[in-house]
């Protein structure tokens, strides 16, 4: 019986020794990292076509100093075909993005403020392409809202190993928007100062805090009716629908606002007293508190409707759109593959 016994344990053993090893917790996370390693090293390999657009007007972009440095650290990258294009306007910027998706660039990359921005957003709407930003202009309020990084050879690192999010994006009148939209006072603002470009080039923000210290004193903003989702309506006069929180530097207008919600955030100002608006901006809006104000209205929204008796100024991301008396604003989910970090 011992010596029956003895055999059946020794091929058991056997058996033992021919089933696969178990791996332990340790053994199985150094096999996962070396799968990631690998694929990081296959992903890097990939043939990619990147498009720079640098948009030469824009305050704090120089093309000569700018050029070198975005040569030097793609250049590392022996698996990137990268071309660098300038533009003198926002339109063209449009035109060379659309003109790259079809040549089959898998990444467009736009150089300058929120206004070059906008412009290379209106062609990659849908798209697959990847949108990567390296933020040089005047405002760069999306550089305040996701940490987006201001120096040159670092945000060209981030777009080539970054990864793409999906955001949402804000249609006003078919035309699309990244960060916000305007109606009112800081749409008449944006259109008095780009009336002196030399001003903007040259000084800054400085334009634009005498033209809204001009437009307190003697604009007379115009009412407007605001409906949100067919459901709320309220009366005011400026009106910001925003997808981030940062209306500019830390000043904070929807600080409930979120770039993937599938919501844009609507404030609107029910006050047209100068100063009393003006301790809600250096006052409240830094902290978020506003939204809880009697004189301000604020809702989440799909779709804004904004109309007025008489045209009044209206902008997105910057971009002057002209008078309107009837403006509709509608949110477009996850329709951006932004880069950020």
């Amino acid at each position: 019986m011992n010596v029956i016994n003895v055999k059946k344990r020794k091929r058991k053993n056997k058996k033992k020794k021919n089933e696969p090893r178990k791996e332990t917790f340790k053994q199985k996370k150094k096999i996962r990292s070396m799968i990631k390693k690998r694929l990081k090293k296959e992903s890097s390999q990939k043939e990619r076509k990147i498009l720079i657009i640098i948009n030469k007007k824009a305050r704090k972009v120089n093309e000569q100093r700018i050029r070198p440095k975005i040569k030097a650290v793609f250049g590392k990258y022996p698996n990137i075909k990268l071309d660098i294009k300038k533009t003198p306007n926002e339109k063209k910027a449009t035109k060379l993005t659309k003109k790259a998706i079809k040549k089959g660039y898998d990444t467009v990359v736009a150089v300058g403020g929120d206004g070059t921005i906008n412009s290379v957003l209106n062609g990659v709407i849908n798209k697959k392409i990847k949108l990567g930003i390296i933020p040089l202009g005047t405002g760069n309020a999306l550089s305040y809202e996701t940490g987006l990084i201001k120096k040159i050879e670092l945000a060209c690192e981030l777009i080539v190993n970054g990864k793409a999010k999906k955001v949402d994006t804000g249609n006003i009148n078919g035309r699309y928007f990244l960060l916000m939209a305007g109606v009112g006072i800081d749409a008449w603002v944006l259109e008095e100062t780009e009336k002196n470009p030399f001003f903007k080039q040259y000084l800054g923000k400085f334009p634009y805090l005498m033209t809204s210290l001009r437009a307190g004193l003697f604009y007379d903003q115009p009412k407007v009716k605001i409906t949100v989702d067919d459901k709320y309506t309220t009366e005011g006069y400026q009106t910001v629908v925003s997808n981030i929180k940062y209306y500019s530097l830390i000043f904070s207008m929807t600080p409930y606002a979120n770039m993937q919600d599938g919501y844009l955030d609507v404030c609107v100002f029910k006050s047209k007293k100068f100063f009393n608006n003006v301790y809600i901006y250096i006052a409240e809006s830094t902290r978020g508190t506003h939204p809880k104000r009697k004189d301000i209205f604020y809702h989440k929204a799909k779709k804004v409707k904004i109309t007025c008796d008489i045209p009044v100024p209206v902008h997105a991301d910057g971009e002057i759109l002209g008078n309107k008396k009837s403006i509709t604003i509608r949110v477009v989910p996850k329709s951006v593959n932004l880069i950020l970090p």
